[in-house]
């Protein structure tokens, strides 16, 4: 029996040596041949006729023969189609480019590392065939050393987007086909082409192959071992290993290891091939699976240079600084390789020192995972690959970017759906401290009525290498099979599953759709579940269950968004319930809200959408499902909403006090941080500082405390409290000394008179000139003025107005207005809006310049560029956004909505997204005109919305009011609210003047 680290009986393991830092007599081993600056390379945008087949046994070719003036720039790494280049599936197109190797790279072995191109890839060095590879999302090696013979050569590499029936070289019998992935079908265009780095490496004659790295903790984890082994293909035997274990510049232990050491061990090269029978699946399946099988191609395997040797070795570290999201303390391991003490190679891992505990392991609860002993609570996000430049590429730059973003947001955890992150992603989660669920590029295989059209081994062998480049990155908490797939419609997914338990025991496993296993044992340690109600139980007893699909952001209810932004707001709320729910709830280990970034594509003009279509404009994608990000990477009103749902501090704001010092009652959501590492500050209204120190409070994660500060003492009305982890704002909270009364109705010059329209049964208000200003109410539906049958009749105080819907029976409204001073009291009655669609409105005479309001929230403290923010400014005219063109301006001051609108369609609404957004739960609300003009409307009592829209097409604005917050078309487990049978709300309405100009805010 085969004991070595490296062998696995199920699935033969890829070769992907580290990268090193330093190669004897070499500067520096690698070079970037993917840089978006220097478009170093060319693509041929057509087929070439007598290239040979990717199934031929030669193929060999001379790319010379293409004409120089047929090769067109491009940049790489990014889509084609969103350069303009609209490729078609299953047909092979080419880059090239001219490679100078540097001239201080020794003699050794010469590597291309390809980190992703989508999807299926062939090389050609100097025109001879080198590999190809099935699989866009990871990484491989080509090694050219043996098809060069000087400095400089030719890279082609030629990419097929492989879907469909279309023929072409990749499919020559015209059959439906896919990838593994389906990621074209997905993004709703072909996204093929090299969206991944490239990297030109040397490796010495002699190297290091494989290094696998774990650690082991004591059982009161003050002491760690750091396990390593490691395969080496020694051209020679007389080696030696030098290792050193660093932490921020001084060596922590270190130790060198003699060829004596070292073991002799072998490189598995199978199987590569799935033998399946009638045992193991069901005919239907195993016909499938045999089927496509007639398609594979066996990847190409490692060729030895010498003899290959293992080698393994512990190093023991008294109190370590442990590595958890909290705290991403890492460690430096120095790894070199000498010859007669000469280094020929030095590899350095980054390490972070952490033990995953999972299924009940040293006496822990079976339905919770522990990193370090401490049980953990995953706030996470499901993340695609998005540019609004390159599509499903995004650069070291935006990377980092990205996930900064994330981690301010109160985000540790991210699912890299549906397809495994590169590297530089996950070494940035280790630096930054994110946890990962690493998933294998696997979607819609065999559920919900999607066939399989693939290979099964080409599950297995992108699964494998995903374990592979990631396995040594502490990040990496979970395995993912794949994502909402029939587990027994392929044996590929058991194959993976045993796989990965023969691999790495060290994290757990989950697997989506779990409810489609009917086989034995289970392929899973985590319970996955998609789209469950967040106010249902979130957890189970037997194992945890991680919500890793979990309160979609609202993007498919299309005509609402169009109309409204307030559902996003009311989102929020779902998300805190849910999160609150998550956390409370024995056995629910966390959640990925859908989504991270909005998945939308802003492909250009001579290029279409293919595949599926749920846009109303002319950009691409699913939608914009950002709980954070836009396609440009701006944060979206989302963003500030699943901050402080996240929030790790969370404050009892009605049983603190900041009367007699600040009494402060908190729950501390942190997994492995005391609020004694927690930096406060509190400010008065005047922003004068009150303290600013570490919490004085012993306060353990997940337990609640008291926060008692008797010295700080305020003299004003309220408090802003800040609170601050590693330099990050983890959250902020306003305390008052009283709830704030709200404020006086604004005083006006009596400008208006109210006239009774009894032909058309609606009330007139008119100015001091007599000019009509107001006429209503009317009834509207989704901001649409319904038919209705109207009356208007004198009463003691002032009017009547009663309204019937024509065409929706049931529905009826009462309108009682009642002259007060200069202002009209009115009372509302209406019955069954079931769907609270229905909402009384008023015509505004000439167009609003900008809207104003106070309103009651959730929470106090919105950033001044939200559009939930409760008091604040929203102008009709903001500055223009051009299709796929990122500008400076904030999300609320967007104006076209590229996704949901058709340009220059003019019976849209006008404004920016601020200003199209129905400000709930309001205290005021003014709507200002052109003219000076200003509707302003007084709630009498609470949960009363307004909403002012213009028209594109129309001269007039509609002012609407409403009562009570109901969004049904969230749906996908959100809480949407409850809907009204019968609704009674009053509200003030005045007519009166400017007088001041209305200053936009400085955002």
């Amino acid at each position: 029996m085969n004991h070595s680290a490296f062998y696995n009986p199920v699935w033969h393991t890829p070769v992907l040596p580290p990268i090193p830092q330093a190669v004897l007599d070499c500067h520096k081993p690698s070079l970037s041949l993917a840089d978006r600056a220097n478009r170093d390379w060319q693509f041929l945008f057509e087929e070439i006729a007598d290239i040979p087949s990717p199934f031929s046994e030669k193929q060999d070719y001379d790319f010379q023969n293409i004409p120089s003036e047929k090769w067109q720039p491009v940049t790489v790494p990014g889509e084609l189609v969103m350069q303009g280049f609209d490729i078609e599936n299953n047909r092979e197109y080419y880059y090239r480019r001219t490679v100078m190797v540097p001239s201080d790279f020794p003699k050794g072995r010469l590597y291309i590392r390809l980190e992703g191109v989508y999807c299926n890839a062939r090389v050609w060095v100097n025109g001879k065939f080198v590999r190809f590879h099935i699989g866009g999302f990871t990484p491989w090696d080509c090694d050219i050393t043996d098809y060069i013979d000087q400095n400089k050569f030719e890279l082609v590499v030629g990419v097929a987007d492989i879907e469909g029936k279309t023929p072409g070289i990749w499919n020559p019998q015209n059959e439906y086909l896919s990838d593994a992935s389906w990621a074209s079908y997905y993004a709703h265009h072909n996204i093929g082409g090299i969206l991944r780095g490239i990297t030109l490496f040397v490796l010495p004659e002699s190297r290091i192959l494989r290094t696998y790295l774990n650690t082991e903790l004591t059982d009161d984890y003050r002491r760690a071992k750091l396990h390593a082994n490691l395969q080496i293909d020694a051209a020679r035997a007389d080696l030696q290993l030098e290792v050193q274990l660093q932490k921020d510049g001084k060596t922590v232990c270190s130790a060198t290891y003699e060829p004596a050491n070292m073991q002799s061990g072998s490189l598995q090269t199978e199987p590569r091939h799935m033998t399946i029978s009638a045992n193991t699946v069901r005919r239907n399946v195993l016909e499938n699976d045999r089927h496509f099988q007639k398609r594979y191609m066996p990847p190409a395997v490692y060729s030895p240079a010498g003899k290959i040797y293992e080698a393994a070795f512990c190093l023991e570290i008294d109190g370590p600084q442990l590595w958890d999201a909290e705290h991403p303390d890492l460690y430096e391991l120095k790894i070199s390789l000498l010859e007669n003490e000469r280094i020929l190679q030095t590899n350095v891992h980054l390490v972070g020192l952490r033990q995953i505990e999972y299924g009940g392991m040293h006496g822990t609860e079976k339905n919770k995972i522990y990193i370090n002993g401490k049980e953990i609570k995953l706030r996470g996000v499901c993340r695609h690959d998005v540019s609004a430049q390159f599509g499903r590429s995004v650069d070291d730059r935006e990377l980092e970017k990205e996930l900064h973003i994330y981690k301010r947001n109160n985000i540790n955890f991210i699912r890299t759906s549906h397809y495994p992150a590169p590297e530089r992603l996950l070494a940035l989660c280790d630096q930054i401290g994110i946890y990962v669920e690493q998933e294998n590029s696997a979607c819609f295989k065999g559920a919900n009525n999607f066939k399989i059209y693939c290979p099964p081994e080409n599950f297995i062998n992108t699964f494998a290498e995903m374990t592979e480049f990631s396995r040594n990155h502490a990040c990496v908490i979970i395995w993912s099979l794949a994502n909402e797939s029939g587990f027994e419609q392929t044996a590929a997914f058991r194959r993976e599953f045993e796989y990965i338990k023969a691999q790495d025991t060290t994290r757990p496993v989950i697997f989506s759709y779990p409810h489609t296993v009917k086989t034995t044992p289970l392929p899973y340690d985590i319970r996955s579940h998609h789209y469950k109600k967040v106010t249902s139980n979130l957890g189970r007893k037997d194992m945890p269950m991680l919500h890793d699909e979990f309160a979609h952001v609202p993007c498919y209810n299309t005509k609402e968004l169009q109309f409204d932004n307030s559902s996003r707001l009311f989102w929020g709320h779902s998300v805190k319930k849910g999160w609150d729910n998550i956390f409370e709830t024995d056995g629910a280990l966390g959640c990925a809200l859908w989504a991270a970034v909005d998945d939308v594509f802003f492909i250009p003009d001579g290029t279409k959408e293919r595949h599926q279509n749920h846009a109303s404009g002319p950009a691409a994608g699913y939608g914009e499902w950002g709980a954070v990000l836009d396609a440009f990477h701006r944060e979206k009103p989302e963003a500030f909403l699943t901050k402080k749902a996240f929030t790790p501090i969370l404050l009892d704001e009605e049983k603190s006090s900041i009367q007699d010092g600040l009494s402060l009652y908190v729950h501390n959501r942190f997994d492995h941080t005391n609020l004694n590492e927690v930096r406060l500050i509190c400010q008065d209204e005047a922003e004068n500082m009150l303290f600013d120190g570490y919490i004085p409070a012993d306060i353990a994660p997940h337990q609640k405390g008291l926060i008692r500060l008797a010295n700080v003492l305020c003299e004003g009305s309220a408090v802003k409290l800040s609170f601050y982890h590693q330099n990050l704002l983890t959250d902020t909270y306003i305390l008052n000394k009283k709830q704030p009364s709200a404020p006086p109705p604004a005083q006006s010059a009596q400008l208006c008179r109210v006239l009774a329209d009894h032909k058309n049964g609606v009330l007139i208000w008119t100015d001091s000139d007599r000019s009509r200003k107001i006429t209503g109410p009317y009834l509207y539906k989704n901001g649409k003025r319904v038919d209705t049958v109207q009356t208007v009749r004198k009463t003691a105080h002032g009017y009547s107005v009663h309204i019937r819907a024509k065409k929706q029976p049931g529905i009826f409204c009462a309108v009682h207005c009642k002259t007060e001073s200069y202002k009209m009291v009115c009372a509302v009655q209406m019955t069954q809006n079931l769907l609270n669609t229905f909402s009384v409105g008023f015509v505004l005479q000439g167009r609003a310049d900008f809207v104003q309001w106070q309103r009651h929230d959730l929470y106090n403290t919105y950033p001044k560029t939200h559009i939930g923010r409760t008091d604040g400014i929203a102008h009709l005219n903001a500055a223009e956004n051009a299709y796929g063109q990122k500008t400076n301006a904030f999300w609320k001051d967007d104006v076209h909505n590229f996704f949901l609108q058709k340009e220059n369609k003019e019976d849209v609404l006008a404004g920016s997204n601020d200003f199209r957004t129905r400000r709930n739960d309001i205290n005021t609300y003014t709507a200002a005109l052109c003219d000076g003009t200003k509707a302003e409307i007084h709630a009498k009592n609470r949960n009363i919305w307004a909403y002012a829209c213009c028209w594109k097409n129309k001269p007039d604005t509609q002012l609407l009011i409403g009562s009570g917050q109901f969004y049904p078309d969230l749906q996908w487990g959100n809480a949407f609210g409850r809907p009204a049978i019968l609704q009674q709300f009053s509200f003030e309405m005045q007519l009166a003047k400017q007088n001041l100009t209305a200053k936009a805010e400085n955002d």
